[in-house]
């Protein structure tokens, strides 16, 4: 009996040492594991802070002007990396780069040294003495708002005109308070809608 209780507490003995040793071995795994979580977690947050600070930035659209491209309550991601306006880019240009006092969200129409000019009885944009057909993203002869800007204009040097898709609702460059937009304004091009996903397009 003294013999057989003897082997039994060797056996709970190594099975406790056995346990204990399992315990540290996943111990040590799970150990691993949350420090290679924390630095994958590290190194996306910077990779991610890096690309807002400098290359790209993700925003909100407040508002109805840019219907039916870009929708109220839509997130967009945002370029700024040695971006040089282009006629067509949709852009979002901060706070201060007009007197509405609010982020606003526009298309490009034309850039320095361009004129436009026009017509709101037929609702053309000409550009340079050539009508835009505007029919891949808002219908053709929809500008009829005048809103006080008299025409031609031509885009002074580092500025752009702008325009919202949606032409009944936009304060745009028709509009004085915001006119010309310096580029040094722009906070962005919009290249995608990241959501909501049934919205989802790049540009």
């Amino acid at each position: 009996m003294q013999q057989i209780s003897k082997n039994h507490h060797q056996t709970n003995e190594w099975e406790t040492d056995k346990n204990q040793k399992d315990f540290k071995k996943k111990s040590r795994r799970i150990k691993r594991i949350v420090i290679w979580v924390c630095i994958i977690l590290t190194v996306c947050y910077a990779v991610y802070f890096i690309s807002c600070k400098f290359f790209i930035s993700t925003v909100e659209i407040t508002g109805n002007s840019m219907q039916q491209t870009i929708f109220h309550g839509d997130r967009v991601v945002l370029s700024n990396q040695n971006y040089q306006p282009r006629q067509g880019d949709i852009v979002v240009i901060a706070e201060n780069g007009t007197q509405l006092d609010t982020a606003i969200i526009k298309r490009v129409i034309a850039v320095a040294g361009q004129t436009v000019d026009i017509d709101f009885d037929t609702g053309t944009v000409y550009v340079d003495g050539i009508a835009l057909d505007e029919s891949a993203y808002t219908e053709n002869g929809s500008t009829t708002k005048n809103e006080g800007m008299q025409f031609p204009q031509t885009v002074p040097e580092n500025c752009v005109f702008v325009l919202g898709d949606n032409r009944d609702v936009s304060e745009d460059s028709r509009n004085p308070k915001v006119g010309m937009v310096n580029q040094h304004f722009i906070l962005g091009k919009v290249t995608m809608v990241i959501y909501p996903l049934h919205h989802m397009k790049f540009f």
